[in-house]
């Protein structure tokens, strides 16, 4: 297999697509807790996890359960987040219309992340193939 190029873009893919499924998780929390007083919008800071993931990338991951995506463990609190938001009189930062932007976001990331690694998986499988 010598002269095959290193190709990493479907191991990222795929912690990228764990960390929107998390980034998916924190603003439905956000929007749940839209109504209770004191709760801070939080956020995964997204740039924050793939950087760590770069640069640390045997300290950060680890694996619960074989059937888990890679993931951050220990080290997950430091990118999360609280949204810096213009509070309500009863404490609660979660702007309806900003979360839902989020997922709207979050959602053309994911769809693109799948795809990318739809391409990949059909190119293996045309390799095996013999195509």
């Amino acid at each position: 297999m010598s002269g095959i190029p290193n190709d990493n873009s479907l191991e990222w893919a795929t912690r990228a697509l764990d960390w929107c499924v998390r980034r998916h998780r924190v603003v439905s929390s956000n929007i749940v807790n839209r109504d209770t007083p004191g709760y801070r919008a939080k956020d995964v800071d997204f740039a924050k996890v793939m950087e760590q993931i770069g640069t640390n990338a045997e300290e950060v991951l680890s694996r619960t359960d074989p059937t888990h995506l890679p993931g951050l463990s220990g080290g997950a609190s430091n990118v999360m987040t609280e949204k810096a938001a213009a509070e309500r009189p009863d404490g609660n930062s979660v702007n309806l219309s900003e979360q839902m932007a989020h997922l709207v976001e979050n959602n053309y990331t994911y769809q693109a992340l799948l795809k990318h690694v739809n391409r990949k998986f059909q190119a293996i499988k045309l390799a095996i193939q013999g195509g």
